[in-house]
């Protein structure tokens, strides 16, 4: 059995489960490729770059191995988000394995905003910019608005700034620092030209995640823990060579430096392969409430 927590501006509503969907497997963690590795290693010790050269040379092998999850979560998040009427806007490397299945699910309109480390704020009453080693650094705000607002330009479809769809965010989350952010600027930035698109969240919890800080969007925001193996290597960062795009900071990173990840058509390819050749059993979701479970 899993509890999934959703949270909305006004309450908290737990949701029990039990056995919907396999990625919710009694061997949650289970990696036989690493435990072969640890097997001939003789050891139980292993180092996250050991982790990253394993994945590295077994690249086809993993992505078979979270096939399913990736595919069970991409349907249910369909089913929870109908896609006539939404589009996807996914930040940053976090959840590629999942927005790459939907990206390539017909009918699915679903982009990618490079966004990483993504947190600004007020700070002893000056406008500061916290990077990816939790640093402060001091930039006008303007002009890190401006930043912002053509990185967005670039990457935001202007077919969501001119129809009716609603917006979903999705991120993979540990605190929620990150989504909170994007989901107010993003927010800020689609209402200036339309102020009638609703823009929800949907939050991918790392394994152990608090996402403590979600409390803080205001509209309701859907999240599900990810207790699997696609959990476990998200976490650890082993598949991030493969993201769509290289990591974009405001302010830090130059726009010309945000280019597409040639890495990423390799596992986009894998991806692809299992789609047309590998059948999922899905199981069907018998609830309807503001869970995607």
């Amino acid at each position: 059995m899993r509890i999934i927590f959703t949270a909305s501006n006004k309450n908290w509503v737990i949701v029990i489960l039990v056995s919907l969907l396999s990625i919710y497997s009694s061997a949650v963690f289970a990696d036989p490729i690493l435990d072969k590795y640890l097997e001939q290693k003789n050891s139980d010790y292993y180092t996250l770059e050991e982790y990253h050269e394993l994945v590295k040379v077994n690249l086809h092998k993993y992505v078979k191995l979270i096939y399913p999850d990736v595919h069970q979560l991409g349907e249910a998040i369909l089913k929870t988000f109908n896609p006539k009427s939404h589009y996807f806007l996914h930040i940053g490397s976090g959840p590629f394995p999942v927005t790459t299945y939907l990206k390539n699910k017909k009918g699915v309109l679903i982009n990618n905003i490079p966004l990483s480390a993504f947190h600004d704020d007020i700070f002893n009453n000056k406008f500061w910019i916290v990077n990816s080693t939790k640093e402060k650094y001091n930039l006008p705000e303007k002009e890190y608005l401006n930043i912002l607002k053509n990185h967005f330009d670039r990457f935001v479809p202007k077919k969501i700034l001119a129809g009716n769809y609603k917006v979903v965010l999705i991120d993979t989350v540990q605190t929620g620092e990150s989504l909170v952010n994007a989901h107010r600027r993003v927010s800020e930035y689609i209402h200036k030209t339309n102020p009638n698109v609703d823009v929800t969240a949907l939050a991918l919890l790392h394994p152990n995640a608090k996402g403590d800080l979600l409390f803080k969007i205001k509209e309701p925001v859907t999240y599900v823990r990810l207790q699997n193996l696609l959990g476990r290597l998200l976490h650890n960062r082993v598949l991030s060579p493969y993201t769509e795009y290289n990591r974009f900071e405001p302010g830090i990173t130059a726009p010309e430096e945000v280019v597409r990840n040639p890495k990423f058509l390799l596992f986009e390819k894998h991806i692809t392969t299992l789609m047309k050749t590998q059948k999922v059993e899905l199981k069907p979701i018998k609830n309807k409430c503001d869970s995607i479970f």
